[in-house]
């Protein structure tokens, strides 16, 4: 029969077998999923060289906005955004993230973004009245695709804008900086043109966009801006387009063709 000091010592061993198991299993708490419930999962651990896993979380249908989505995801994961879901207010991206919209159906969101991580991509978006803030030192750029774009301020460098539509007006400040590539601006419906695309910052490039409305919806207020391959319309294309601005630049080789000629105008 065992001692009682003997015991003691096999309930000690036990006890702390029990606690380096517990710390070799860490756990997220996550905010309370669309049933109220609280909901947990393993952290993703990774050793040197090790491919941490990628998980998809919906909204609404894991989480009811895209804010608690995207607090709980971790860096590399996607968060995929139905319509009618609740996007509003301010969203804070902090990490690498791909947040996708409905493709077929556009997705409004009317929110702030403030992102401080590099490697974001915003994809399939209605990105109506929003808010782009930027606040990260990397070279790795964050990514606007396939979106539809109303009034966004850049005020940030490395931002990229690949295939959108911009309803709106395209303002990169002094501070920021862009590459804007295949997309497109459309002409007015109502036939006053106005400014859809101003740079007061350097080193932004502009190549292979459609400006439906030709040049008055262009202007270049900075330096070392590089505008090359994009379509004007009303404008012959065997010859130079100056753009409107103090930087004087000018698209010496622009395309005679529409780059997004399959899109609806």
């Amino acid at each position: 029969m065992l001692k009682v000091p003997v015991l003691k010592v096999f309930f000690l061993i036990c006890i702390v077998l029990l606690i380096g198991a517990c710390a070799q299993a860490p756990v997220f708490f996550q905010p309370s999923s669309p049933t109220g419930s609280p909901t947990l999962r393993p952290a993703s651990t990774t050793n040197a060289g090790q491919k941490i896993e990628q998980r998809t979380w919906l909204v609404p249908e894991d989480y009811k906005n895209l804010a608690d989505a995207v607090q709980v995801a971790l860096p590399g994961d996607i968060v995929k955004v139905s319509p009618f879901s609740e996007s509003t207010g301010q969203v804070t991206i902090d990490k690498p993230l791909t947040i996708i919209g409905n493709k077929m159906d556009y997705l409004p969101i009317m929110v702030r973004f403030l992102i401080t991580s590099g490697k974001v991509t915003l994809k399939n978006l209605t990105l109506y009245e929003i808010t782009l803030e930027t606040k990260f030192n990397t070279d790795v750029p964050v990514t606007i695709e396939d979106c539809r774009i109303g009034d966004i301020n850049v005020s940030s460098p490395n931002i990229r804008f690949v295939h959108n539509t911009f309803g709106g007006k395209l303002l990169v400040k002094p501070s920021g900086a862009v590459t804007l590539t295949t997309s497109r601006f459309p002409a007015s419906q109502d036939g006053v043109e106005t400014l859809k695309l101003e740079i007061s910052g350097s080193g932004s490039i502009v190549e292979k966009n459609d400006f439906w409305a030709g040049i008055v919806q262009v202007m270049d207020n900075g330096s070392n801006n590089t505008l090359r391959n994009n379509y004007w319309a009303k404008w012959d294309a065997t010859k130079p387009v100056p753009v409107k601005g103090s930087a004087k630049s000018v698209d010496r080789l622009p395309s005679s063709t529409p780059v997004t000629s399959g899109w609806p105008h």
